[in-house]
């Protein structure tokens, strides 16, 4: 009888036992409960997240648990608790015989975002299977430190596309310009187009003028949207005025294109109509002129370059401008008080003169103000000038 006792004895100093909850630490209790959750959301998971540091060091009882959702969960809170105190702890579970476990250390570490969890990172990116190797290349780009790009210029190569397309973002967050070769390879090369989109993306936060000509050409050959529209965002970024014409003629072809998933990608029109904004921004500058309103007077637009006056609910006039910059004027409708531009004459010359490409319009209804801005070559601006021709602006 006494002999069978011993491993009782032994486990109790080994594991807290149910019986002796009152002896307890509560967060004890609570990670004896974690291996029942199904989300960091459970309420053991949730408590103890929520007990922040003074979780630490009562989390090595998880660490060390028999059970295998235990210590994933206490991993898991241990990500939402980010502690350096913990590092060792946590990167001694990569060696874990069950492969969400070392996973789950591999991100736990990425949450300290301390370069000195890099050494374990790199090990868990030699990991033999994808998804600890995923979760090496997602918590070195939380990291960010330059001393991991030499295995994650490896990791680019990996047979896993998710780890070889992460393994770009990391390289991208972590900025260096030796990274710019191995990215460009895997933007031409790769055959998957996640893992091409990744790396526009990773090459855009680099920013170097190398990659222009590469990305310019993705334009052309890209046949996936994802992909495409990563590639429009780099060549924004890099803000080279030289693909302007392309990106413009992109954007007025995409209803006509003859590639269906290119054709009703939101993302790729969303991202062309930005990269072309941007790129006009570096060659126009912005100018905004207020008009106040009568109290009463609102504003609805109607087209890109027209708006109407509306007034107790019915329209009393429309503003317009048009994109050449011809003419911009206010009309008034019949009976009603007049919004319009005082010395027009003196504004339509500044409009012919400086050559006006577009303008937008802005109604603040807290304020009663319209604003209007226009979109002038910046080689041309004279802000004074125009400043005298903003200031005949008049309601009346």
């Amino acid at each position: 009888m006494k002999r069978a006792a011993l491993p009782l004895l032994a486990l109790s100093l080994a594991w807290p036992l149910s019986a002796q909850a009152d002896e307890i630490a509560p967060q004890v209790v609570l990670i004896n409960q974690l291996k029942s959750c199904k989300s960091l959301q459970c309420p053991a998971a949730a408590q103890l997240i929520a007990m922040k540091d003074k979780v630490w060091p009562h989390m090595k009882v998880g660490l060390t648990a028999p059970d295998e959702m235990t210590r994933f969960w206490s991993l898991g809170v241990l990500s939402e608790v980010p502690l350096l105190k913990a590092r060792d702890d946590i990167g001694g579970m990569l060696g874990d015989a069950k492969i969400r476990v070392r996973a789950a250390a591999a991100y736990a570490l990425g949450a300290i975002k301390d370069k000195s969890v890099s050494p374990f990172l790199i090990k868990a990116l030699q990991d033999k299977d994808l998804n600890v190797r995923f979760a090496a290349a997602v918590a070195m780009a939380r990291v960010k430190d330059p001393a991991t790009a030499p295995a994650l210029a490896v990791a680019v190569r990996d047979r896993d596309e998710d780890v070889r397309a992460y393994a770009c973002l990391a390289l991208g967050d972590i900025g260096l310009k030796e990274s710019v070769k191995i990215l460009m390879e895997r933007l031409d090369q790769d055959a998957h187009p996640k893992v091409r989109g990744f790396a526009a993306m990773a090459l855009s936060k680099i920013n170097d003028p190398s990659t222009f000509k590469l990305l310019r050409q993705r334009l052309k050959e890209e046949t996936d949207a994802k992909a495409l529209a990563a590639a429009i965002y780099a060549l924004g970024e890099l803000g080279n005025k030289k693909v302007l014409a392309q990106l413009q003629k992109l954007e007025a072809s995409l209803a006509s294109h003859p590639n269906k998933a290119i054709r009703e990608s939101k993302d790729v029109a969303e991202y062309v109509r930005d990269a072309v904004d941007k790129l006009r921004a570096t060659e126009f500058a912005k100018m905004k002129v207020a008009i106040a309103l009568p109290d009463g007077f609102t504003v609805q637009a109607e087209t890109a370059t027209t708006a109407t006056l509306v007034s107790a609910g019915s329209p009393v006039g429309k503003v317009t401008w048009h994109p050449k910059g011809k003419q911009a004027k206010v009309l008034a409708g019949a009976g009603a008080a007049s919004v319009k531009f005082g010395g027009t004459d003196g504004f339509r010359s500044i409009a012919e003169k400086e050559g006006v490409k577009t303008a937008r319009y802005f109604f603040d209804s807290e304020r009663g103000v319209l604003e209007i801005t226009f979109f002038v070559p910046s080689l041309a601006f004279d802000q004074k000038t125009f400043d005298r021709a903003a200031g005949s602006l008049t309601t009346r």
